[in-house]
């Protein structure tokens, strides 16, 4: 039986204290149900996807996110489940084959409202028949965004597993000159971990090493 310690981490400045789910160092390969080698810590993030939680992937570069991220597409493609596939930006939904938050959620352009939701009866409708919603590249995704993507998820009939791939130290989210003093009256964070959202979601998070 593997054993994995929770620990807590605070690697930067601006980032929250997560509650962090890491294997120990010694890295081992392993199988996967797909027949794929995975390191320790990849099998254990594709273990918690197996158990339904909703979590947060991260991981410094080179440990295997978009690979993970790969895997959890084409075991649900395998086992029918239908699954939403989003990114903050063209290029990054592109790259994981998928579409934009906006197009997906018909999220407004600029600076969201709090509170505000989806309400587009067709995109609910889409919301509603899948069963996982990856958003990739998420440290782009403004914190406003996110909000309007999790009020969303919250007010669809049937509990959503989320999973949201990407690295905070990474590219932050935009806030245009335009823009700023606005976003400021409003909201005092930029970053979706920043939000109580992320919390009341229990979503968990998986470090791959």
């Amino acid at each position: 039986i593997l054993q994995y310690n929770a620990i807590f981490y605070n690697r930067h400045p601006i980032i929250a204290t997560f509650q962090t789910y890491v294997c120990d160092k010694n890295e081992k390969i392993t199988k996967s149900n797909m027949g794929v080698e995975l390191t320790k810590s990849q099998q254990f993030a594709m273990d918690v996807f197996d158990s339904g939680h909703s979590f947060f992937l991260t991981g410094k570069a080179g440990t295997g996110k978009s690979f993970v991220t790969r895997q959890i597409i084409d075991l649900c493609k395998k086992r029918r489940k239908q699954v939403l596939v989003c990114a903050p930006t063209g290029i990054a939904s592109i790259n994981v084959g998928g579409v934009t938050i906006h197009s997906a959620f018909r999220a407004p352009v600029g600076i969201i409202e709090s509170g505000k939701r989806c309400v587009d009866i067709r995109k609910i409708k889409v919301l509603e028949a899948a069963e996982v919603i990856l958003i990739d590249e998420i440290s782009m995704c403004r914190l406003d965004l996110f909000e309007f993507v999790i009020n969303s998820i919250k007010h669809l009939k049937d509990k959503k597993q989320l999973i949201l791939v990407g690295d905070f130290y990474q590219l932050p989210p935009v806030i245009t000159e335009k823009e700023e003093d606005t976003y400021k009256r409003i909201y005092n964070s930029i970053y979706p971990f920043q939000s109580p959202l992320w919390n009341e979601m229990n979503i968990k998070t998986i470090e791959l090493k």
